[in-house]
């Protein structure tokens, strides 16, 4: 979560004080801010329990999609999505940012989903 919150701040580097921003861009800052402190108190009393192999294999493969994030390519195609974000339908603004790269976004939209948390 920490880098995501890093890698955020790259794309919107004035989200916490830019009044300008629409909602929904302030609204996703807080949230991974939220989500960042539950999994930390999910998962700092179980480091020491943990294989650390997996956590390490995940960040690799976090680091190679942010990196994809920041070609020119696919920056051009979702700064075009993003263009649009308040002017269409959520599901539109999604689609229109999954064609951009079918297989890195979904991944790296996945690891909002904390739902298998226990708390």
């Amino acid at each position: 979560m920490a880098q995501q919150k890093k890698d955020f701040k790259e794309i919107v580097p004035d989200v916490e004080t830019n009044a300008a921003l629409p909602d929904i861009v302030k609204k996703n800052w807080s949230s991974i801010n939220d989500k960042g402190q539950h999994l930390a108190q999910y998962l700092g009393i179980r480091f020491g329990y943990i294989d650390p192999t997996g956590s390490a294999v995940a960040m690799m493969r976090g680091a190679q999609d942010m990196e994809k994030m920041r070609t020119p390519e696919l920056r051009q195609c979702t700064d075009k999505c993003m263009a649009t974000a308040l002017k269409v339908p959520q599901e539109q603004f999604t689609s229109c940012m999954r064609a951009c790269d079918p297989e890195t976004l979904p991944r790296i939209w996945s690891c909002n989903n904390l739902s298998w948390l226990p708390f």
